[in-house]
């Protein structure tokens, strides 16, 4: 299945000890907005470096491109969703849909794209991008997400009962949910960085690489470094030393620091 790869970073979210930022969206990937979708959630973690309050992912999540991305608001290189093109699709009815005109597809992509593989299509060929809506949230729940499978339905009713009684999410309730353009080059990441927790702005998005997202994975993660030095992998491999590092995702370009700070301790998770 085409797919692409997103990595988030929000530049400031002051958190309180044991406190984690997660992201939640309209794609199944990013939780169907469910913040006790805990098969996703894991995945959905940011963490913190030594220039808190910056947060940021330390692996990609896959989005999935496949035959109902109508409905998740896939648009072409003139801003037309498919809908607006007349092709048939069927969406998703538990799935919130993105929707939007030509003119909205085209104000975002042109605030928020730095980079853009339609640059590069050929005459006449259609370029699409995926319209993703998302927000951060901050947790302050401690329960383990990596439950087993047969304990999902129990952990899940349960927690839902606490949120109820004791809620421990806040959601960015002062703005409207964030977009941003992604295009649907299969195969690519794209670093999406936001400025501040609960104000809204534009999101900066520029492509990276996977030799940047194994550095960035290895400066957040020191226990997931360690383990993979320690199956004799070198170094060299898996933290890969790149020339320009104000480049690298994380880096001072987006706000993140490349070191480890010990702000928190959310829960580890491997690729």
């Amino acid at each position: 299945m085409p797919h692409v790869g997103l990595l988030f970073e929000i530049r400031g979210a002051e958190t309180r000890p044991g406190e984690i930022v997660s992201i939640v969206g309209a794609r199944p990937e990013l939780g169907t907005w469910d913040p006790f979708d805990y098969k996703a959630a894991a995945k959905l973690q940011l963490r913190t470096g030594v220039q808190y309050p910056c947060w940021a992912m330390s692996a990609p999540v896959w989005i999935e491109l496949g035959g109902d991305q109508a409905g998740f608001g896939f648009f072409d290189s003139e801003g037309a969703s498919p809908e607006d093109r007349g092709d048939s699709w069927s969406a998703d009815a538990q799935t919130p849909m993105v929707r939007g005109d030509s003119s909205e597809a085209e104000q975002v992509r042109g605030d928020s794209l730095e980079a853009s593989s339609c640059s590069d299509a050929a005459e006449g060929a259609v370029c699409e991008s995926i319209l993703l809506e998302y927000k951060y949230l901050k947790d302050n729940n401690n329960t383990n997400t990596n439950n087993s499978d047969d304990d999902d339905d129990n952990n899940n009713s349960k927690d839902r009962r606490q949120l109820q009684d004791f809620p421990s999410i806040q959601w960015e309730d002062c703005i409207a949910n964030r977009k941003v353009m992604i295009p649907a080059e299969h195969g690519s990441i794209w670093l999406v960085s936001d400025t501040k927790f609960n104000e809204s702005s534009e999101p900066k998005v520029r492509q990276t690489t996977l030799a940047e997202v194994l550095l960035l994975r290895g400066n957040l993660d020191p226990e997931w470094t360690s383990n993979t030095h320690q199956d004799g992998d070198p170094p060299e491999r898996t933290m890969p030393q790149l020339e320009d590092q104000s480049e690298t995702p994380g880096s001072d370009a987006t706000g993140c620091s490349s070191r480890v700070s010990h702000h928190t301790s959310s829960t580890i998770f491997r690729m």
